[in-house]
């Protein structure tokens, strides 16, 4: 098995982008005051998160991602759209509105284990269905990617305009609800366990599969179980299942971007479904293995094969 070419392939990403924050430092006593450790801070760095880290992933796999998303109109939002920007293989289309802040979400990590997370964001749903930088996106790209983090950039309204627009291109939705009715339309989407056994009413990953295949008529459904690996639910098709390859796991956070950057890249090269499934499992083990949001290149992902 290798990674397919996918320089040339463009996808458009579209959903909760927002900026990553680290405050690195060590522990080394308790606060006198109250029962929590004191970190001696030593550095502060910022990465691209949410369907921004999405769209990094693709272009870090060779293929050009279009990114929609919303920033606010304050520092954190310029920082993040530099970020975005300094990145070779995404093409920004941001939209910035006043008053709704930037979503950032601040880790304080003390000996490679996060202390604490501390988010700053806004959740009320938001209209792009006159924006040009969404329209413009759907019609450039080859596969459409819906990073839902429940910020409410992906409204019913939005998610209605898009599925209208897509014009039979295929959607795959990493989602953040528990009403996945929100998405009927989507080719696959791609559920952690706890969100397709919420979802779904039944009691473990496999019964939830299946019930969501059946209720929602997605072509696949790919449930990311962690530490268990992943398993994909296809109609008329016997499950499978894929085992975690990380051989050890520092940091879980942006794990579900990677599988989904490169699930879609590989699709869009020709890959077969199982095949897209395999070569993401292998780069959500990559990501991983590192500590803090990690974008798995193709060089990575090669290396790994």
């Amino acid at each position: 098995m290798k990674m397919p070419d996918v320089a040339g392939r463009r996808i458009a990403v579209i959903g909760d982008v927002m900026l990553d924050r680290y405050w690195w430092g060590e522990t080394t006593r308790i606060s006198p005051e109250a029962p929590v450790p004191v970190v001696r801070l030593d550095k502060l760095t910022d990465a691209v998160g949410g369907a921004a880290n999405v769209a990094a992933n693709i272009a870090g796999l060779g293929a050009t991602a279009i990114l929609v998303g919303v920033v606010g109109n304050d520092i954190e939002g310029t920082v993040l759209s530099s970020l975005i920007s300094d990145i070779d293989g995404v093409e920004s289309r941001l939209v910035s509105i006043d008053g709704r802040p930037t979503t950032v979400k601040t880790r304080i990590v003390s000996g490679g284990h996060h202390v604490v997370r501390v988010d700053r964001e806004s959740a009320e749903d938001g209209d792009l269905t006159s924006s040009e930088q969404l329209r413009s996106a759907l019609a450039d790209a080859e596969l459409i990617v819906l990073s839902d983090y429940a910020k409410g950039v992906l409204s019913i309204v939005t998610l209605a305009a898009i599925f209208d627009l897509a014009q039979g291109k295929t959607i795959v939705v990493d989602p953040k609800s528990n009403d996945l009715s929100r998405y009927n339309g989507a080719g696959i989407v791609t559920p952690n366990a706890k969100e397709a056994i919420s979802a779904s009413g039944k009691p473990n990953s496999a019964d939830a599969g299946r019930e969501l295949i059946d209720k929602h008529d997605f072509q696949a459904v790919l449930v990311t179980e962690g530490e268990h690996g992943m398993t994909l639910f296809r109609r008329d098709h016997a499950p499978l299942k894929y085992e975690a390859k990380a051989l050890e796991t520092f940091d879980v956070t942006g794990a579900g971007d990677t599988v989904i950057a490169t699930l879609c890249a590989c699709l869009v090269a020709g890959s077969s479904l199982p095949e897209a499934v395999e070569l993401a499992n292998i780069a959500a083990g990559i990501a991983v293995s590192h500590v803090g949001t990690t974008i798995v290149t193709r060089e990575m992902l090669e290396a790994a094969l």
